[in-house]
């Protein structure tokens, strides 16, 4: 079992959860971790130093903060290739409509340091690498979809079974934002789209569940 780095779950600033084991192979050593930091983050609260995050700079669950104004459209002029404009068109009108949540392969910036913070991109499931070291990011998914949803149906008392990933989206900034779409089954095994968004950072040893939901129609 990996020493090296393990996923908490916080639902509120002030109430940790975290996984079960089994989910991963990484899970199962949450405990001693939880201690772990907890002791490590009483020590620099005595010490009088942080991360340089507060408590009310936390991400909480309920509260989105997704940008999500008026829909701006590329500016034409920007363009010279009809199909770059189309694909950027097509990527900002679906972010907007999405919340995150759709990015189509192909469209959006390119992957590159210069390309600035808070563009969201596809990632790809057959990775090896995902924001917890350790886990990949097929694993990372499926267990930050488990735990949003058991989350849900702890505030709904409901019994959402989760299915499989379909796609993650993800923005890096001071936090890393994943938004994970995937299927589950409800208490009529009928199966349905969900979305989980969920925060953490390379400073923090917990990732933050934002919310949980059955995938909302987009009109297009």
């Amino acid at each position: 079992k990996t020493e090296a780095e393990t996923v908490q779950i916080a639902s509120t600033a002030t109430e940790t959860k975290e996984t079960t084991t089994g989910e991963s192979s990484v899970s199962s050593s949450l405990n001693k971790d939880r201690s772990d930091s907890e002791s490590n983050e009483n020590s620099a609260e005595s010490d009088g130093g942080d991360d340089g995050d507060s408590k009310s700079e936390l991400p909480v669950w309920l509260v989105n903060d997704f940008y999500n104004g008026g829909y701006c459209s590329p500016d034409s002029d920007s363009y010279t290739d009809e199909e770059a404009e189309r694909k950027a068109r097509l990527y900002r009108r679906n972010l907007h409509l999405s919340h995150g949540f759709l990015v189509e392969e192909g469209t959006g910036p390119k992957r590159c340091p210069s390309t600035g913070i808070d563009v969201i991109y596809l990632e790809s499931l057959d990775d090896e690498h995902s924001p917890v070291k350790g886990m990949t990011e097929l694993q990372y998914a499926q267990d930050m979809a488990k735990l949003s949803l058991r989350e849900y149906n702890d505030s709904n008392e409901t019994n959402v079974k989760f299915d499989h990933v379909v796609r993650v989206t993800r923005s890096n900034s001071s936090w890393t934002t994943s938004y994970i779409t995937f299927m589950a089954k409800e208490s009529d095994d009928t199966l349905v789209e969900y979305q989980a968004k969920v925060a953490n950072k390379s400073t923090h040893k917990t990732t933050y569940p934002i919310y949980c939901r059955p995938s909302p129609k987009i009109e297009f």
